[in-house]
């Protein structure tokens, strides 16, 4: 019997002049009252010249961090509009240059504040691949309509700046900045505004644009707006103050000062993760539940340290934990728990490529409170009162990782001031926040100045903030990005 190889190169886009199809509009952005129903459509148009097969699905998204998207199957995360989405048709046949409109509604589910989102996708799929034979290769074009749909007369807008950082970029004699931004409403937002420079005399030297695009920040979120101001700045005090509009009564604000020396510069800034001893896990091969008196302990063993994330889910509840670059060798896929906490547990080889992911569903029966223990063997899993919990098992924790921070200026004089230099540790969660003294470890034309951070910290991404005094008066500041897996 002669092998077939079908590969499929997908293309994932919203719009692209060399799409095989194109699909208009692109967003839908309406409300609804609880419990009813929006109805829209979409209209697909076939831009080759020989007909092409389209297959119409639902699907989840987020946003992280630094702007990128990420896609889910349907239902996977909050907050997501894919469950109460129908489509019609999901599948036809295009002619060239023929078009057709696809509808789809929206009930707005009963009880339910703010707003949801998702994605409808549009992908095109080779006729009668079923029955090909030999090695083919197919080229599948994917496009994206983004749905923003809110429960009609309760949403709030209501967003925070959490933290501004600056750093003097020495090759352009300008500042880098990032700005941190948590959307605290209960619906997306697309922020834009201004970062203008101000000199010691209150002159306006630069200003720039802050998200000038208007990316969006979806509800409950956290952004981090970097950018570069300023070229060529000569010596100074330099105040920069943020202006941003997201759409709500007033502008949000914030501002911070930033010297720039002639003979001073921070030349390097970093901060290294030290992680445990232990090598990372090639697979997860066993899962054990176990009773106790305040609840359920569920333990998954490996064969090394794991990088895992969680996700807790509603209607139904559920607890999803990814675990990355592991194959699973857990045996039964599905396993039945005689619980008044559980349901089952699920587990899967949820992903291959372009890593692997294996992935963890623990169904619950009602709202459970939870913590996750990364030890020697795996993880522990703890449900019920944690806190007792934690305080009756022995967890072999991996050697304790550190961070290592290390810092070279240029021209620093540490003339009242040696003892005066820190590090100011923070997650982007802003729930966070730790300082640290730092010590010379050389003292020269260049000061070499290092600190350490012994302490456990949860997995995210943190920014640290250096300060450090010339003559023990004038702070200069710097700024690195890190996370913790």
């Amino acid at each position: 019997m002669r092998k077939i190889l079908m590969v499929f190169l997908i293309l994932v886009m919203f719009q692209s002049l060399y799409s095989s199809i194109l699909i208009s509009p692109v967003r839908f952005i309406f409300s609804v009252s609880p419990g009813k129903l929006y109805t829209d459509a979409i209209r697909v148009r076939n831009m080759a010249n020989a007909k092409v097969y389209v297959k119409v699905y639902p699907s989840d998204f987020t946003i992280n961090e630094e702007g990128s998207l990420m896609f889910y199957d349907p239902g996977t995360i909050k907050n997501s509009v894919s469950p109460f989405i129908r489509i019609n048709p999901t599948f036809f046949k295009l002619e060239p240059d023929e078009e057709k409109w696809v509808r789809f509604t929206v009930r707005m589910p009963k009880n339910f504040n703010g707003e949801l989102h998702g994605m409808i996708f549009f992908q095109t799929v080779p006729s009668g691949y079923e029955k090909a034979r030999g090695h083919q290769v197919f080229l599948s074009t994917r496009l994206g309509a983004v749905v923003y749909a809110s429960t009609k007369g309760k949403i709030e807008k209501k967003v925070e700046i959490l933290d501004f950082y600056l750093k003097e970029n020495l090759k352009k004699e300008s500042i880098e900045y990032s700005i941190l931004l948590k959307n605290k409403g209960n619906v997306h937002i697309r922020p834009k505004g201004n970062l203008i420079i101000l000199n010691s005399e209150r002159e306006k030297v630069f200003k720039a644009k802050i998200n000038e695009y208007a990316s969006p920040v979806l509800r409950e979120q956290i952004r981090i707006f970097r950018g570069e101001i300023g070229k060529d700045l000569p010596p100074d005090n330099y105040r920069l103050i943020a202006e941003i509009d997201y759409g709500g009564k007033e502008n949000l604000e914030a501002e911070k000062s930033i010297n720039i020396l002639k003979d001073v510069k921070i030349e390097e800034f970093e901060a290294k993760i030290i992680e445990a001893s232990k090598k990372p896990a090639k697979e997860i091969n066993d899962l054990k539940i176990e009773n106790v008196n305040d609840g359920i302990i569920i333990k998954i063993k490996s064969n090394g340290s794991l990088n895992y994330s969680s996700l807790f889910l509603e209607n139904p509840f559920r607890l999803v934990i990814d675990i990355k670059g592991v194959d699973n060798k857990i045996s039964p896929r599905v396993i039945k728990v005689d619980s008044n906490k559980i349901v089952s547990i699920r587990t899967s080889q949820y992903q291959i490529h372009p890593e692997k992911i294996a992935r963890i569903v623990i169904d619950l029966k009602n709202k459970i409170n939870y913590e996750i223990l990364k030890d020697m063997e795996g993880l522990k899993i703890l449900l019920g009162n944690v806190e007792l919990i934690r305080e009756k098992i022995k967890t072999p924790f991996p050697s304790k990782p550190k961070i290592i921070f290390s810092a070279k200026v240029n021209g620093l004089n540490l003339k009242n001031g040696l003892n005066k230099n820190f590090i100011k540790i923070k997650n982007i969660k802003g729930n966070f926040s730790l300082q640290i003294d730092l010590k010379a470890k050389r003292i020269g034309r260049i000061v070499e100045l290092a600190g350490e951070l012994g302490k456990i910290l949860e997995p995210g991404i943190y920014f640290a903030e250096l300060v450090v005094f010339h003559k023990g008066i004038t702070p200069l500041i710097s700024y690195v990005k890190f996370k913790i897996e």
